[in-house]
């Protein structure tokens, strides 16, 4: 009897160090499956290991305890940036677009610059040209429209009726006459002679006009020509992209519409405004400033500046976008005049000075 409580005792001893050993195998596997997960091994399914466990939480910040170095985990990771965090992203990328560049403008001269043109720009083709001095405007534009006419070539210039050979002397007084005709009767430009601004006129937009008469201008200044010297500085400025500085009442080409401005600029009550308004509202509205009519006496000088603007450069930007582009068109001028503006400066307004620069000589055709 003793003997078999014995034996019994001993059997039950060994069933339960079966059940330890056992216990411990197990949960060595289950540490080594975490390890491994934990480890980023992709022979895992993470999606099966992870399931649907409410221990396991996905939805804190970076800063948060969560299941590490895991595809799951890291979509987590980043599903959950907070928006201040992508605020603070998106800013840095807002910084980083809007750092400017300053740009160094260059020290050479007219002259040099000029030089360089014409060097890198004018091909050997020789372009001929028959002009008529009673139309020397119209006859250039059939000219130039013609297929075999390359503007980037040397110019040859013939006045209709005359033997005068060109050995400089035609093409210099071919391009002093044209100059003067895209200035003044070409209709791109209006106002005072020594001060123009662009017209503003959607059929000459539609015909081109603009972008020839800066392709003309550009031929002119590929040929050893003149520039136009007609324009007024706050123009200048404004189709090369900078300031255009002070504007004044003078700039505005429309008699009317200088004399209502001026008619603004002398209201010092609130009772001659309101008077103004009711005879003028409508057209400064429909000129850029519909708060006029909600306007007090003390935003007349604001008013002012802002139909200045309208009435010199906003109304025609169009049209002085697409003369800066006929300037382009001829061996990227318009770029170069807008990386060297005062350089070039007195080739488009009149301040009394030469048209070219000392020593600057037109090409001579071979």
């Amino acid at each position: 009897m003793l003997t078999q409580m014995i034996i019994v005792i001993l059997l039950m001893n060994i069933e339960q160090c079966h059940h330890d050993i056992k216990g411990e195998e197990i949960e060595n596997e289950h540490e080594n499956e975490i390890e491994t997960i934990e480890d980023g091994n992709p022979d895992i399914d993470t999606e099966v290991a992870f399931g649907n466990n409410p221990n396991i939480d996905c939805t804190g910040s970076l800063d948060d305890t969560l299941p590490i170095l895991t595809p799951y985990g890291n979509y987590c990771q980043v599903m959950n940036i907070s928006d201040e965090d992508n605020e603070e992203s998106d800013q840095n990328i807002m910084d980083h677009e809007q750092v400017i560049i300053p740009t160094i403008q260059s020290q050479r001269s007219l002259q040099e610059l000029l030089s360089e043109f014409i060097q890198s720009v004018q091909v050997d083709d020789v372009s001929t040209v028959i002009i008529r001095r009673s139309k020397i405007l119209r006859t250039t534009l059939k000219a130039i429209s013609k297929n075999g006419f390359n503007i980037r070539g040397k110019l040859f210039v013939e006045f209709s009726g005359e033997d005068a050979h060109d050995d400089g002397g035609p093409r210099r007084e071919f391009l002093r006459l044209l100059m003067q005709e895209v200035g003044a009767s070409m209709g791109i430009f209006e106002g005072d002679q020594l001060t123009r601004v662009f017209s503003h006129n959607v059929r000459l937009i539609s015909d081109m006009m603009y972008f020839k008469g800066g392709q003309l201008v550009a031929m002119s200044l590929l040929n050893g020509g003149p520039g136009l010297q007609c324009m007024a500085d706050s123009v200048y400025n404004y189709m090369i992209g900078i300031e255009p500085g002070n504007l004044t009442i003078d700039l505005i080409p429309d008699s009317d519409m200088r004399v209502r401005v001026q008619e603004l600029q002398k209201c010092s009550t609130s009772i001659e405004l309101n008077k103004f308004i009711e005879q003028n509202g409508d057209w400064i509205a429909d000129n850029g400033y519909p708060d006029i009519f909600t306007s007090d006496i003390k935003d007349v000088e604001e008013i002012c500046h802002f139909l200045l603007l309208q009435l010199i450069l906003f109304r025609s930007k169009a049209e002085m976008d697409q003369f800066f582009c006929g300037l382009n068109d001829v061996g990227g001028l318009g770029q170069i005049i807008k990386e060297n503006p005062d350089q070039f400066r007195d080739l488009f307004i009149d301040r009394g000075k030469t048209t070219l620069p000392k020593g600057h000589k037109e090409p001579v055709p071979n």
